[in-house]
C-alpha cells in the first residue's frame, strides 16, 4: 500500500510539472499576444488628406468620411493666397483639382472659390465643391470628432503662420491637432506663438542624427513624420529616446501596417486603413 501511495504521490508531482510548463509557455504567449495587441492598439491612424477612398482629397465631404470611418485624425495641407487666406490644397497651383489655373500665391481667395472640384473619388455625389477655407476644415474635424492634422506647406508665407495658429485656437483645436512641415523655419516659428501644440517634422530621407536633434530643439511635444520606406525598429527606438514621437506615410498594406504597429510606431497616415482592431 506504501509502494503504491508513493507511485500515486510521484505521478501526481509529476502531472503538476506538466500543467505547470504548459501554463508558463501559455502564458509567455498570451504576455506576447497582449505586448502586440497593446502596440497595434496604441497605435493612431491619420486619414491621408481625408479619406480619399470615398471622396475627392482635401474637401469637406472627405474629412466627414474620414470621422465615418473612425480615423483618429485627417491629414490636410495648407497654403497661403494672394490675399493672406489660408486654404486647404496640396498643389502650389488650383489645376489639377478644379476648372481654373493658377498659382494659389497669384489668386486670392475669392477668385480660387469661383471655381470647383473637377476630379476624386465619388465626385459625382457630391456636386460641385469648393476647395475649403482652413476654417472649414477645422470645423469639419471638430464636428467629426478626428484630430487635425495640419501641413504647411514649403512654399506658404511664414510671416502668416502666427495667423494659422490663431485660427487652430479660435476652435479650440491646440490640444488635439499636429502641425506639421518639411520646413523646419515653420515649426520654429508655430512653437514660439504656442508651446502646447504637437510638432513633428516631415522628413522624406533616412533619419540621421542631426534631425533628431533639431526634432529635440522644437520642444517637448515633438516629433518625426517620416516616410515609410525610411522607417526601421531602430529608427522608432531612437527617436522615443529622445521622446519623439514617430509618424510614417503613406502606408495602405495592412501587413506592413501591422509591422510597424509591433514596431511601436505611434502614427500611421494611410489612404485606406483606419484600424488594425478586427
Amino acid at each position: 500500500m506504501r509502494i503504491r501511495f508513493k507511485v500515486f504521490l510521484a505521478s501526481l508531482v509529476i502531472f503538476a510539472a506538466f500543467i505547470a510548463a504548459i501554463h508558463k509557455n501559455q502564458m509567455k504567449d498570451i504576455g506576447t499576444l497582449k505586448a502586440y495587441a497593446s502596440s497595434v492598439n496604441d497605435t493612431l491612424f491619420i486619414g491621408h488628406r481625408g479619406f480619399i477612398s470615398a471622396a475627392p482629397e482635401n474637401t469637406v465631404p472627405s474629412y466627414i468620411r474620414a470621422g465615418h470611418e473612425k480615423f483618429w485624425g485627417g491629414e490636410t495641407d495648407i497654403n497661403t493666397t494672394k490675399d493672406g487666406k489660408w486654404i486647404v490644397l496640396h498643389d502650389n497651383k488650383i489645376d489639377r483639382m478644379t476648372n481654373g489655373t493658377g498659382k494659389v500665391k497669384d489668386l486670392t481667395l475669392k477668385e480660387i472659390r469661383k471655381y470647383h472640384i473637377k476630379c476624386g473619388r465619388n465626385l459625382k455625389l457630391y456636386g460641385k465643391l469648393k476647395i475649403p477655407t482652413f476654417e472649414e476644415y477645422l470645423k469639419t474635424c471638430r464636428d467629426t470628432g478626428i484630430a487635425p492634422v495640419i501641413e504647411f506647406k514649403p512654399d506658404c508665407d511664414i510671416t502668416k503662420v502666427n495667423a494659422a495658429v490663431d485660427i487652430i485656437k479660435h476652435y479650440d483645436m491646440v490640444k488635439k491637432c499636429i502641425c506639421i512641415s518639411f520646413r523646419l523655419p515653420v515649426l520654429k516659428e508655430i512653437r514660439k506663438n504656442d508651446k502646447d501644440i504637437k510638432l513633428q517634422w516631415l522628413i522624406g530621407s533616412e533619419l540621421d542624427e542631426n534631425h533628431l536633434r533639431n526634432a529635440s530643439q522644437l520642444g517637448p511635444h515633438a516629433g518625426i513624420d517620416i516616410n515609410q520606406k525610411y522607417l526601421s525598429e531602430a529608427m522608432i527606438r531612437k527617436c522615443h529616446e529622445k521622446n519623439l514621437e514617430v509618424n510614417c506615410w503613406t502606408v495602405n498594406d495592412k501587413k506592413m501596417a501591422s509591422k510597424y504597429a509591433d514596431w511601436g510606431v505611434d502614427y500611421i497616415t494611410s489612404d485606406k486603413i483606419s484600424t488594425l482592431k478586427k
